[in-house]
């Protein structure tokens, strides 16, 4: 759980997004608790204004939006889908499937919503990766919970999908599991669960909830320790 304030949010080394050219997915489980306000969910920046970067965030105005500024990216930018992201449970994964036009992309509950492009390598990077805070220190950090955040260095999603049900394991999607650099926010602490085992850091003051999507029966900020 992030709750918005101090800021709460978490690190991990950027190597966890080191791919030069090749494939990359980052995906997880996304409850979004505040208001229709900009709310940041991962990201890596070497700086601000053209600095090569990658984040997601949800822009405020119902949108999903991959910042991409590596070698001349662009934005990836999910419209009208707020409500499915907007104190509800929802699985987002971002695919960048390689080099090329459009090979980027991003799912919201397995249905393709945006598509983008990053011609540049997605390496060389200075600051750690983040989980619930803008890399570039906006002055808002999300208020909400995020589940099962994985990032294998592999294209997991090329085409529509069944979302997942279930937490997420190093072998599932049929991925390898030395491809999977990070799978953490599943567990009654914070850990990395993937065979690489990164050092998780916390800023500030997020908490592990037993607010879960795979249980629709919990209630979300009243069964937080």
């Amino acid at each position: 759980y992030f709750n918005g304030g101090t800021p709460d949010y978490i690190t991990v080394p950027n190597s966890v997004i080191d791919v030069s050219g090749n494939p990359i997915t980052v995906e997880c489980f996304l409850f979004i608790a505040g208001p229709d306000a900009f709310q940041p969910v991962w990201g890596l920046s070497n700086g601000g204004g053209g600095s090569a970067k990658i984040n997601l965030h949800d822009s405020g105005d119902g949108a999903l939006t991959i910042e991409q500024t590596v070698g001349g990216g662009s934005f990836s930018i999910a419209t009208s889908v707020r409500a499915a992201i907007q104190s509800k449970w929802a699985h987002v994964a971002f695919v960048r499937e390689g080099n090329g036009s459009s090979e980027s992309k991003l799912y919201v509950n397995g249905a393709l919503s945006a598509t983008g492009t990053v011609s540049g390598n997605l390496t060389g990077w200075t600051g750690a990766f983040r989980i619930g805070r803008n890399p570039e220190d906006y002055s808002t950090a999300l208020d909400g919970y995020i589940s099962n955040f994985k990032i294998t260095h592999a294209a997991v999603y090329t085409s529509a999908f069944t979302a997942p049900t279930s937490p997420l394991t190093t072998t599932s999607q049929s991925t390898s599991a030395s491809d999977v650099k990070l799978l953490t926010l599943q567990s009654n602490r914070f850990k990395d669960n993937s065979t690489d085992k990164l050092a998780i850091s916390l800023v500030g003051a997020p908490r592990i909830s037993t607010f879960s999507p795979f249980d629709v029966s919990n209630k979300a900020d009243t069964d937080i320790y």
